[in-house]
C-alpha cells in the first residue's frame, strides 16, 4: 500500500470518527451534577420565592425576613448606588452573610425582566448557591419563561420595550471590555449562559413538586425529561419543551383559564402524595 493511500485511509477514518463516533452535541452538561429534576429529601425548611423580575430590593427584604441572609454590618444598608456597582456574585459578600443553615430555597423562575436589576438578581442567587453549599443548605433555581427568552434570543428582539431593554442594560453594567457584552455573557461560553443551561426543569423537595408554569395533564413526564435533556445538549431553546404552548415554563391553563379539575388531572402525572407548586404570574 502506497504512502498516499495510507494517508487517505487515515484521513477517511478521522473524518468518520468526527462525524459518527465523537460527540455531536452543541453543549455538554453533567446531568449527574445538574439533573433535569432536582430532588431533595428530608429538608427541615423549604422557602419558595418566584417571579422576582429584577426587583432586587424586594428580593433582599424577602431573604432577610425568611432568615436566609443578614447584613454584614447591621448599620450599613445596601443602596441603589452599591447595587449598580455589583460586578459579580462575589461582590455580595461585602454586604450579606448567608444564615439559612439546612434550609432549601427554591427560586421558581422569572428572575429577570420588568425590573431594573435582572443581572444583579442572578448574581445574588449565585451568591446564595455558593454560600448555601458551605452550610449544608440548598438553593435550587428553576427557569421561567423569561429565562427562556434569554436563551432563545427573544430579549434582544424585544429590546425596544423598556422591560427587556432593562435586562440587556443590567448585564452591560458589568462589562469591563467590549468583548464581554450581554450577548457573550448569556451565550453557552458566558458565565450566565452556562448557569442558565445547567438549571433543572423542575424540583421535588420532600413531598412538593416545583415547576414554573405547570405540566400538561396526561403528559408523559419521562418523555418531557428526555426532551429537556436533548434540548440542552443541542442548545435548542425553540423546542416544544422550552418554548412551546405546553412547555413547563410557558403553559397557561394552570393560571387564568384553569378548570376545576385541571390540577387534579395534572397530579395524575405524579405520585398522589405529591403537592404541586406553580409560580407563573399574570399581569
Amino acid at each position: 500500500m502506497s504512502s498516499r493511500l495510507k494517508f487517505q485511509l487515515h484521513l477517511f477514518f478521522i473524518i468518520l470518527f468526527v462525524l459518527f463516533i465523537s460527540p455531536l452535541h452543541s453543549y455538554e452538561r453533567d446531568f449527574k451534577t445538574h439533573p433535569v429534576v432536582k430532588i431533595v429529601k428530608n429538608t427541615n425548611k423549604i422557602i419558595a420565592i418566584s417571579d422576582i423580575h429584577g426587583a432586587i430590593f424586594q428580593f433582599i427584604a424577602t431573604l432577610k425576613e425568611s432568615g436566609i441572609i443578614e447584613q454584614v454590618n447591621p448599620k450599613v444598608f445596601i443602596t441603589e448606588k452599591e447595587i449598580l456597582n455589583i460586578q459579580n456574585s462575589k461582590d455580595f459578600n461585602k454586604y450579606f452573610k448567608y444564615i439559612g443553615v439546612n434550609a432549601t430555597i427554591v427560586i421558581v423562575g422569572d428572575l429577570v425582566s420588568r425590573g431594573y436589576f435582572s443581572r444583579e438578581v442572578i448574581d445574588l442567587v449565585i451568591f446564595l448557591e455558593t454560600e448555601a453549599a458551605k452550610q449544608s443548605g440548598t438553593v435550587i433555581t428553576i427557569p421561567g419563561n423569561h429565562e427562556v427568552r434569554i436563551l432563545t434570543g427573544e430579549i434582544e428582539k424585544l429590546k425596544k420595550y423598556e422591560e427587556y431593554e432593562f435586562v440587556i442594560r443590567s448585564f452591560n453594567r458589568s462589562v469591563k471590555n467590549k468583548e464581554n457584552d450581554y450577548k457573550h455573557m448569556v451565550s453557552k461560553k458566558g458565565i450566565y449562559g452556562k448557569w442558565l443551561r445547567e438549571l433543572p426543569m423542575a424540583a421535588i423537595v420532600n413531598d412538593v413538586f416545583f415547576v414554573h408554569a405547570g405540566i400538561k395533564p396526561g403528559q408523559d413526564f419521562k418523555l418531557l425529561v428526555n426532551e429537556y435533556r436533548d434540548s440542552i445538549l443541542n442548545d435548542d431553546y425553540e423546542s416544544e419543551v422550552f418554548n412551546g404552548k405546553f412547555s413547563p415554563m410557558w403553559i397557561r391553563k394552570t393560571g387564568k383559564k384553569r378548570s376545576k379539575d385541571y390540577g387534579g388531572k395534572m397530579k395524575k402525572n405524579f405520585s398522589k402524595s405529591l403537592k404541586m407548586l406553580i409560580a407563573i404570574t399574570w399581569l
